[in-house]
């Protein structure tokens, strides 16, 4: 509990709420008598920081890092003290609120700073979408994470939550879509689970420049046919009108004449490597790499990075750079 005494401080208020009973069947008890606060520390110092002189949004992230995880579970100076004039910005209008699954390797829930840098690559592209990359339009937080067992990889463990996106009052109605929200929210995850969230499965919805070691798995069949190097176990009904291509040599010589006295036009293939190289281009492989490519990890590049436009399936945005 904190207590707040002064001659400008609007007194005689309760901030926050009183556990309705003991018993263990309240929200706020974990069990064995602890009680989870409902207001968090950083709420009652985000106004008293406003009061002191600090009214930057950046700067106030920098005396209070953690005050972006409680979105807008926030109170200004102007809630505490009769002269405060502070509001809190990306607050006041719609709020939207959409699952998001991490599949990690031990039993664990995201950490503080795992949290905001799902929410920061949210926010940032949320901005980026709907507002002009006004960062002040919008709050975000991760809220009600369970744990479970993973229905995806046998072994790991999902970890389910909500992205928590709060719109400021100004915003008129229709600006924000829900489903590009969704949308923002799925990416945010995937880009998180790449390369935020530690020892997290990658998910991210971009393919990689090197093949994987395993099959991707894939909820929707592929738009066009895969194509392989390796020849069919069956030989098909009919010849097709173009010869097959393979690199894999026959299980059988092919017959052939004895070699003719004048040189061919065209050269000779051979199942033998020739002695010395052919050229000192490197040769193109169809088959994976023996090691997975190292995911590249942003540290403080990181922090300002978004996403990048989210669309629709059938809609596509040109690559900026970065």
């Amino acid at each position: 509990n904190y207590f707040m005494f002064g001659g400008d401080v609007k007194g005689g208020k309760i901030m926050g709420e009183y556990p309705k009973s003991f018993r263990e069947s309240d929200p706020t008890n974990i069990g064995r008598g602890r009680l989870i606060p409902t207001t968090s520390w950083d709420a009652l110092f985000y106004g008293l920081t406003q009061w002191m002189g600090i009214t930057d949004q950046k700067e106030i992230d920098y005396v209070l890092p953690n005050s972006q995880n409680f979105g807008c579970k926030l109170f200004t100076d102007y809630d505490l003290f009769n002269t405060g004039q502070q509001v809190l910005n990306g607050c006041g209008g719609a709020v939207y609120k959409t699952p998001i699954t991490f599949q990690v390797p031990e039993i664990r829930m995201l950490t503080g700073e795992e949290q905001k840098k799902v929410c920061r690559l949210a926010a940032r592209t949320s901005a980026k979408q709907f507002f002009n990359n006004d960062r002040t339009k919008s709050r975000c937080y991760v809220d009600n994470q369970v744990i479970a067992d993973s229905e995806v990889v046998p072994g790991m463990y999902d970890v389910h939550g909500f992205a928590v996106l709060n719109f400021d009052g100004s915003i008129p109605a229709g600006t924000v879509q829900l489903d590009l929200i969704d949308s923002i929210a799925m990416a945010a995850a995937a880009t998180a689970s790449d390369f935020v969230v530690q020892g997290a499965l990658p998910q991210s919805e971009a393919p990689s420049e090197m093949p994987s070691m395993q099959p991707s798995t894939s909820h929707l069949p592929s738009i066009l046919p895969s194509m392989t190097t390796a020849p069919s176990d069956i030989p098909s009904e009919y010849p097709s009108f173009v010869p097959s291509q393979t690199k894999q040599p026959s299980e059988w010589p092919t017959g052939t004449p004895k070699p003719s006295i004048q040189p061919s036009i065209m050269p000779s293939i051979s199942l033998l490597p020739t002695p010395e190289p052919s050229t000192h281009a490197p040769s193109i492989s169809g088959s994976p790499t023996p090691v997975p490519t190292e995911r590249q990890t942003f540290d403080e590049e990181f922090r300002t990075k978004d996403i990048g436009y989210v669309g629709f399936a059938g809609q596509s945005f040109e690559a900026s750079p970065g």
